[in-house]
């Protein structure tokens, strides 16, 4: 799921890349690995959005708001 750790490898690693350098790099990682459509869309949206229990987006439409502990 990209981005759910940046923090966490940005300490981890001392590197002080930027939110868009991160996805970039992953983003190129996932290429070089030969990542389907399929498996781009699942690492950079889908996957969140079976974690987070959201609904598909409906264009022009405010984003779900997300139940804490459930």
């Amino acid at each position: 799921m990209a981005g759910s750790n940046w923090f966490v490898c940005e300490t981890l690693t001392g590197d002080r890349a930027s939110y868009m350098e991160s996805y970039v790099r992953l983003r190129a990682a996932c290429l070089d690995l030969g990542a389907t459509d399929a498996e781009m869309r699942a690492v950079f949206h889908d996957n969140a959005r079976r974690v987070y229990g959201l609904g598909p987006a409906m264009p022009g439409s405010p984003p779900k708001k997300a139940k804490l502990g459930a």
